[in-house]
């Protein structure tokens, strides 16, 4: 509490909580270390030697380290600074692959958090739960499961098909996982 005072108080020897929590925040703003990309003087040279001279981010980190350069950044920091669209041109359109379209190579196509995966996912049209009741009780012959074994490699699968009742198994290799091909 007393360091609190200390720091906060005005002048004439009174403490205002709000005009602390100004000064916090002022404090605050200075304390953090900035992005290395915020740097006009440095956005700017990377920019350049990736549009002009088409310069990799592994080139260019190596070259600031030969130069004794006051800045250094990471090939990784100028790849993050691609995906982010931080080093894209004033007039870049969003959708748009920006300077990453100036790289030798292309690179790994990342998801952000939170992606979820459509493709190979099937539609279910039926629930389990609108299985007729005898079907369900197995009383039946006549009413038969499908299901589909994927291999770790490779396009193939194996096509099962099981009847409830009898639990008589027909499997057969589908060549391709497609739908064409299961059926």
């Amino acid at each position: 509490i007393s360091r609190e005072l200390k720091r906060n108080q005005q002048g004439d020897g009174t403490y205002s909580s709000v005009q602390a929590e100004e000064k916090y925040h002022a404090r605050r703003e200075g304390c953090c270390r900035q992005p290395l990309l915020a740097n006009p003087e440095l956005h700017d040279l990377i920019q350049r030697l990736i549009l002009d001279h088409q310069w990799s981010p592994e080139q260019i980190d190596q070259r600031l380290k030969q130069d004794h350069s006051p800045w250094k950044i990471s090939y990784t920091t100028i790849y993050r600074g691609i995906e982010a669209h931080l080093l894209d041109e004033p007039n870049h359109q969003p959708g748009q692959r920006g300077i990453a379209r100036r790289l030798r190579h292309r690179g790994k196509s990342r998801h952000g958090k939170g992606y979820e995966e459509r493709r190979g996912k099937i539609n279910y049209t039926h629930s389990i739960d609108e299985r007729p009741p005898e079907a369900n009780e197995r009383r039946v012959i006549g009413h038969w499961e499908a299901d589909t074994v994927v291999g770790k490699i490779g396009s193939e699968c194996l096509v099962t098909l099981v009847d409830r009742k009898t639990r008589l198994l027909i499997a057969a290799k589908a060549a391709k996982k497609t739908a064409k091909c299961v059926k």
